[in-house]
């Protein structure tokens, strides 16, 4: 009968986690989009008179 290995130590990761922080234009962009994105979701609730705002 076949037993299948565990897979614990099989599936890694070889890269190193990346930690950093965004820095200098990238943070200014992510949170140029994300205000953007919650813009257009607000602007697209409010303009199909949801009764959930």
């Amino acid at each position: 009968m076949f037993t299948p290995e565990p897979l614990g130590n099989r599936w890694q990761t070889f890269r190193e986690p990346v930690r950093r922080r965004r820095r200098g234009w990238a943070a200014v962009a992510a949170a140029g989009f994300t205000l953007a994105a919650a813009t257009a979701v607000f602007l697209l609730l409010y303009a199909t008179d949801c009764a959930c705002l």
